[in-house]
């Protein structure tokens, strides 16, 4: 039995940056890239469809069947169903864009690139207010995909 907590991971454009070679150093799973132009992507954007934690919601509604069909962008096709989810992305690390940790301090928009593990400290280096971690679709993914 594999006692391994399937985590998130962000994407880097670093020169040389390797994600599964990434993923197996955090945990020794694979990974599985979640990004927009993935099957696996948000249709949501944040901005036109609401706020980072309305875009998430909206997207749990999708993932789990309960939000109305939403043409998918770019293919046009409906997400992928729960069964889908649970049989392609369980006992994976998932891969996204968006930023792990991210400032707290609301006036502030300091987002911080962890990501293997949190920060030795979970205070912001440059404000001094605590960390957070910044909600993804691809946490409502990993929920689904484990549960």
């Amino acid at each position: 039995m594999n006692d391994l907590v399937p985590q998130r991971l962000q994407l880097s454009r670093k020169r040389f940056f390797n994600l599964q070679e990434a993923s197996l150093q955090l945990n020794g799973l694979e990974v599985v890239n979640v990004t927009r132009l993935s099957k696996w992507g948000s249709p949501y954007r944040i901005g036109p469809d609401g706020n980072r934690d309305e875009v998430v919601k909206k997207f749990k509604e999708l993932a789990l069947g309960h939000a109305a069909a939403v043409p998918f962008f770019p293919a046009k096709h409906p997400y992928p169903s729960l069964e889908a989810i649970r049989a392609e992305l369980a006992g994976f690390n998932l891969g996204c864009t968006c930023p792990v940790w991210a400032c707290s301090n609301p006036e502030e928009e300091h987002h911080f690139s962890h990501t293997f593990t949190p920060p030795s400290t979970l205070v912001c280096p440059k404000c001094g207010a605590a960390l957070a971690r910044v909600p993804c679709h691809a946490d409502v993914l990993l929920e689904v995909a484990n549960s």
